[in-house]
C-alpha cells in the first residue's frame, strides 16, 4: 500500500468538498477534549501519587503529559489552519504598531530571560486587513524565530516597507538562517526547518502564514541572511 507523502496530502486536502472539510475540522476539534483529560488526568497522577511511584513510573507519567501537550498543540495548529481558510475575514482599518506591540508584549518574558534585542521600524501605517490574522503572523514568525534561532540568537526585527501595491512587514533574525533550498518546503503543511530536530514543534506555523499572507492578496518569501540569520518578508495587498 502506498502512503501519500505530505506533499500528495496537501493536493488530496485541496480537493475535498466542503462537506468533508467540515467533517475534519469536527473531528481534530473534539479530540481536543480527550487529550486534555488526558493531560490533567497524567498530571493529577504525578502530582498526588508520584511520591508513591519509583523512577520509571514518573518518568512514564512526565512521557504522557509531553505527549499530550504536543497533541494539544497540534490539534490547536491544525484548527487554526483550516479555521483560517474557512474563515471570512474581517477587514478594518487598525494601527500596525498596536499589533507589532502586542506580540512584543505576548514574548517579552523570553526575550528577557534570554537577553534578545528587540527593534521595529520608526514608521508604521494604518492597515487595512483582518487584526487577528496579522497578529497571528506575525506571533508565528517571531515564535519561529525564538524556537529556531539557535542559542546564540541575539536580535529579533519587526520592520515596515511601504510599495507602490503592497504593505510588505518583515520579521528578521540573527540565527542560525536556513539553508536556501529550504526556503520554499518550510511552508508547506508539517514541514519544519532541517536544523530543528529535537526542538517541540507542529510543523504548522509557516503554512498559517502562508495562508494568511494569501487570503490578504499577498505572499511570503523566506530570505536567508549573507552570513546568519532569516527574514521573513509578508507581502499583503494594499487593494483589500
Amino acid at each position: 500500500m502506498n502512503v501519500p507523502g505530505h506533499t500528495e496530502l496537501e493536493n488530496e486536502l485541496e480537493g475535498l468538498g466542503e462537506r468533508v472539510k467540515f467533517l475534519i475540522y469536527s473531528i481534530f476539534h473534539d479530540l481536543k477534549n480527550p487529550i486534555i483529560s488526558i493531560h490533567g488526568l497524567a498530571s493529577l497522577l504525578q502530582r498526588q501519587y508520584g511520591a508513591a511511584l519509583d523512577n520509571r513510573g514518573n518518568k512514564y507519567c512526565g512521557q504522557i503529559l509531553k505527549a499530550a501537550e504536543q497533541a494539544e498543540a497540534l490539534i490547536d495548529g491544525i484548527n487554526a489552519y483550516l479555521t483560517i481558510r474557512k474563515t471570512r475575514l474581517e477587514f478594518e482599518e487598525y494601527s500596525l504598531r498596536e499589533i507589532v506591540q502586542s506580540v512584543r508584549e505576548e514574548f517579552d518574558g523570553v526575550l528577557t530571560v534570554r537577553q534578545i534585542t528587540w527593534v521595529e521600524s520608526d514608521v508604521m501605517p494604518i492597515l487595512r486587513a483582518d487584526r487577528i490574522s496579522i497578529l497571528r503572523m506575525l506571533g508565528n514568525l517571531v515564535d519561529n524565530a525564538l524556537k529556531y534561532g539557535g542559542p546564540d540568537l541575539g536580535v529579533v526585527k519587526v520592520e515596515y516597507r511601504d510599495t507602490k501595491g503592497f504593505h510588505v512587514i518583515s520579521v528578521s533574525d540573527d540565527g542560525v538562517g536556513i539553508p536556501i533550498e529550504e526556503c520554499t518546503r518550510i511552508f508547506g503543511l508539517f514541514q519544519r526547518e532541517a536544523s530543528a530536530r529535537g526542538i517541540e514543534g507542529t510543523g504548522l506555523g509557516l503554512a498559517i502564514v502562508k495562508e494568511i499572507a494569501a487570503a490578504h492578496g499577498g505572499k511570503v518569501l523566506a530570505i536567508p541572511g549573507r552570513k546568519k540569520g532569516v527574514t521573513f518578508r509578508c507581502f499583503l495587498s494594499k487593494a483589500l
